[in-house]
């Protein structure tokens, strides 16, 4: 499977609750560091109703073509939004 695959497959958490759709793979040193996920739909994205979150790669727990699953537990109590920052 390739990485431009994955784009815009949704991402859930492990209770199958949908967070977003992958628009975003942060890349960093030829080493995958985060995804980025949120607004599936340009309604969505136009409404401000989904937000983006960037979602560290350690916290990924299954990866398939119907979609990304994560470990919520894994993440921060506030998660970052939109991108890296550089340098990260």
């Amino acid at each position: 499977m390739r990485l431009s695959e994955l784009y815009g497959v949704p991402v859930r958490d492990l209770d199958g609750r949908k967070l977003g759709r992958l628009f975003e793979i942060y890349v960093i040193e030829n080493e995958v560091k985060a995804i980025g996920c949120g607004a599936g739909t340009l309604f969505e994205r136009l409404t401000g109703r989904n937000h983006g979150k960037r979602i560290p790669w350690v916290a990924i727990r299954a990866i398939g073509p119907r979609g990304i699953v994560i470990d919520p537990s894994i993440l921060p109590s506030a998660w970052p939004e939109g991108p890296a920052p550089a340098g990260e």
